[in-house]
């Protein structure tokens, strides 16, 4: 089947587009937004324009096909793309990477209030064209972190509000990010209340002048990476007010002192009081391992698997070779090898992440089927030697025989 207007409404509410679609002023399936479930792009598939393209479709689940969505060749529909998808608030997944954004030069508020987005996938081209990124995100309540590595912001002149009121982002690394032409990035993160880390290393904000806002109400912040080309341009930019401690220097200061003192100045800053509960174990704790078994043993920390950062047994960081980590939240399993070299006796564990340490307490056991070597005998104490004999006293001598007094003479012959 294929619609002589470039587009129909199937019986399963799929909008299947497959011809040109003339939308200058507005997309001609408005008025049936509320009963599209999904999107279908066939090949042929083409469109005046990307703005608002598929905005307001509140029961929009998926979205298949957009590598063969096309504007016609030399028409300024392709350069906008500003809430393309806003308002798809049961939309949880789009993928992007082999659609054609390579004359996109506004994707303003592109994915705006999809609450129940968690995961962008961005073509591997970025947006080369890039100028207007503001509010692209805004309003994602549901999107925990997003991959935006290919994302080409060169000539980007506007981030303002890019993430705000995400209220379940975790962490972002914009490292990747270049900002040489950013102008505005008020409100960048503000209401982003689940923040723990964000890596701005890469920023460079010589050129902007409006950086209010930009972490307002970010109140579990924890860490903040900052590059030596980034500059708080505005007082009501400056980190959430609290105590941080520099990687670089040890030194704890405030946010004033950072906006003041330590202005271009590359750093990892830790916030040693933020609005946020360390981490804890939440499975059994009481855990015996006894050596010789197979299998090791796995304790359940409650952080976010996004934040791990490692395992320490006793105070002392170990390999990443003795243990593995799964999702839920984040399940650390000692391998046995490694169990079976710690000594008998009792241990402590910390599952590390950004945000504290889970810690708990195990013990190891001897193994019951052990072949116990024979105790060494004790030793006998040296037997005490005989005594030396007394000397006896030499025996009375035999008398000297008593001589003749008178011998007779012999007689002669």
């Amino acid at each position: 089947m294929r619609s002589d207007k470039g587009w129909y409404l199937d019986d399963g509410g799929t909008l299947v587009v497959d011809g040109f679609v003339p939308c200058a002023d507005e997309v001609p399936w408005r008025q049936i937004a509320d009963q599209v479930h999904a999107v279908s792009v066939q090949s042929g598939a083409q469109v005046e324009r990307l703005d608002r393209l598929f905005a307001g479709f509140l029961h929009l689940t998926a979205v298949d096909g957009l590598e063969n969505l096309t504007c016609p060749d030399g028409s300024a529909g392709a350069e906008g793309a500003s809430e393309m998808f806003a308002g798809c608030s049961k939309l949880r997944r789009i993928d992007l990477s082999a659609f054609d954004t390579s004359r996109v030069r506004s994707a303003w508020g592109m994915f705006q209030d999809c609450r129940e987005l968690r995961e962008v996938v961005l073509p591997a081209q970025g947006f080369p064209e890039l100028r207007e990124a503001g509010g692209m995100f805004r309003g994602c309540s549901s999107l925990v972190t997003v991959d935006l590595s290919n994302l080409d912001t060169t000539d980007a002149s506007n981030m303002s509000s890019m993430f705000s009121a995400c209220s379940s982002l975790l962490m972002v690394d914009l490292s990747s990010f270049d900002t040489s032409n950013l102008m505005r990035m008020g409100g960048m993160f503000a209401g982003c209340t689940s923040l723990v880390a964000v890596d701005l290393s890469s920023f460079d904000t010589s050129a902007c002048s409006d950086m209010r806002g930009v972490f307002s109400n970010c109140n579990s912040l924890v860490r903040v990476k900052l590059g030596d080309k980034f500059r708080f341009t505005s007082e009501e930019g400056k980190l959430p007010e609290s105590e941080w401690q520099s990687a670089t220097t040890g030194e704890t200061y405030t946010s004033e002192q950072i906006y003041t003192d330590r202005q271009g100045i590359a750093d990892t800053y830790t916030n040693l009081k933020p609005a946020i509960e360390a981490p804890v174990i939440t499975n059994e704790t009481a855990v015996t391992w006894t050596k010789g078994a197979k299998d090791g043993f796995s304790l359940r920390s409650n952080a976010n698997i996004l934040l791990f950062e490692g395992v320490k047994i006793d105070g002392t960081s170990i390999d990443a070779a003795n243990y593995e980590v799964t999702e839920g939240s984040t399940i650390v399993a000692l391998k046995p090898s490694y169990l079976q070299t710690l000594a008998e006796g009792e241990h402590a564990i910390d599952i590390v992440s950004i945000t504290g340490s889970a810690n708990a307490k195990f013990t190891v056991a001897p193994d019951p089927t052990a072949v116990k070597p024979d105790p060494e005998p004790e030793p006998k104490p040296d037997p005490k030697p005989d005594p030396e004999p007394e000397p006896k006293p030499d025996p009375t001598p035999d008398p000297e025989p008593t001589p003749d007094p008178d011998p007779q003479p012999e007689p002669e012959p």
